[in-house]
C-alpha cells in the first residue's frame, strides 16, 4: 500500500514538475517572440495605395475552401495608416465569392463600366474579409480599390476538387542532426545587373569586390535565385536573362572563392511567386493552368 502511495506521490510530482518546465519554456519563447508590425505602421498620414494580402493564393475549387484576406492602406514609405477610415471596393473576377468575418451580406455597388463590387470601410485601419473558392477551376483575381488611390490585388488559383496534396511520409523526412551555423546572409542574385551598368563597391574610398566587402562586414551565406527561362518576355530578365543557370552557377564560383556558403532557391518559373498575377513559363506555351 505504501508502495501504492508512493507511486501517485511522485506521479504527481514529476506531472507538476513537467507542467511546471513546459510552462517555463512557454515564457522564455513568447519573451523572446517579438512584434515588429509597429515599425511599418504609422499612426497618421496621407494613404497613397492600397495594401491586400491574401493568407493563401492556392485553393480547393469545392465551393467550400476559402482564404482569409487584409485590407489596409499604406503611405509613400509602403507604412500601414492605423487611424485610416477610407471606403473601400472589392472587385473578383472569376468563380468565387467573398464573406465577412462575421458572415453578414455585403452590399454591393457598380462601377461606371457596370462591374460589381462588394462595398467595405477600414476600421482603425483595417477589413478583414473571407474568399470562398467556386466549384469551377479558375484563376481568379480579387482587387481593391478605394479613389484614387493605387489599387491591391491578389491572383488566387482554385484547382480542381479531385486534387489530392502529397504528404511526405517519415522515412522520407529522416531526422538530422547536423550543426547549423548561425547564419547571417543577403540575397544578392541582382548584383550581375549592377555590375554589368558598371557599379562599383567601395570601402572607405577604395574599390572591393562586393562579395569581399559582404564578407568583411561579418556575412557568411548568401542566398541566390535561379529561373527556368528568365530570358523570356514576361520573364525576370527579359532578352538579358539574368538570373539563368550560367549566372547562377558564375554567382556560386564566386561565393566559394569569398569563403562563404550559399543558398539556392528554385523558382519553377520564369518569373517571380507573385502574389498579384503569375505569367505562363516559356515551358508550358500552349498548355492550359
Amino acid at each position: 500500500m505504501k508502495v501504492i502511495k508512493y507511486a501517485i506521490l511522485l506521479s504527481l510530482l514529476l506531472g507538476f514538475g513537467c507542467k511546471k518546465e513546459a510552462q517555463q519554456t512557454q515564457e522564455v519563447v513568447e519573451a523572446t517572440l517579438k512584434d515588429y508590425s509597429s515599425l511599418m505602421q504609422v499612426e497618421s498620414g496621407k494613404p497613397v495605395s492600397v495594401m491586400l494580402t491574401s493568407y493563401s493564393t492556392t485553393l480547393i475549387a469545392d465551393g467550400k475552401e476559402e482564404t482569409r484576406l487584409r485590407v489596409a492602406v499604406t503611405d509613400s514609405l509602403g507604412q500601414e495608416i492605423t487611424t485610416a477610415q477610407d471606403s473601400i471596393q472589392i472587385f473578383v473576377t472569376g468563380s468565387g465569392s467573398l464573406k465577412t468575418e462575421t458572415g453578414d451580406a455585403f452590399s454591393y455597388g457598380k462601377d461606371s463600366l457596370g462591374n460589381s463590387y462588394a462595398k467595405a470601410k477600414l476600421e482603425n485601419g483595417l477589413f478583414n474579409l473571407h474568399f470562398v473558392a467556386g466549384t469551377q477551376p479558375d484563376k481568379v483575381k480579387v482587387e481593391v480599390k478605394s479613389g484614387k488611390l493605387w489599387p491591391g490585388a491578389h491572383e488566387i488559383h482554385t484547382i480542381p476538387a479531385e486534387f489530392v496534396y502529397k504528404t511526405p511520409t517519415q522515412d522520407q523526412l529522416p531526422k538530422t542532426t547536423k550543426p547549423i551555423d548561425r547564419m547571417i546572409g543577403a540575397d544578392v542574385s541582382w548584383l550581375p545587373q549592377l555590375e554589368s551598368k558598371g557599379r562599383k563597391f567601395y570601402e572607405k574610398g577604395e574599390e572591393v569586390d562586393a562579395m569581399e566587402l559582404l564578407k568583411m562586414h561579418g556575412f557568411n551565406y548568401i542566398r541566390l535565385r535561379v529561373f527556368v527561362n528568365p530570358e523570356n518576355e514576361k520573364g525576370y530578365s527579359p532578352k538579358d536573362g539574368f538570373c539563368d543557370l550560367e549566372h547562377t552557377i558564375s554567382m556560386a564560383k564566386r561565393i566559394k572563392e569569398a569563403g562563404m556558403k550559399f543558398l539556392l532557391d528554385f523558382h519553377y518559373s520564369d518569373y517571380w511567386a507573385d502574389p498579384q498575377q503569375q505569367n505562363k513559363p516559356k515551358a508550358w506555351e500552349g498548355l492550359s493552368f
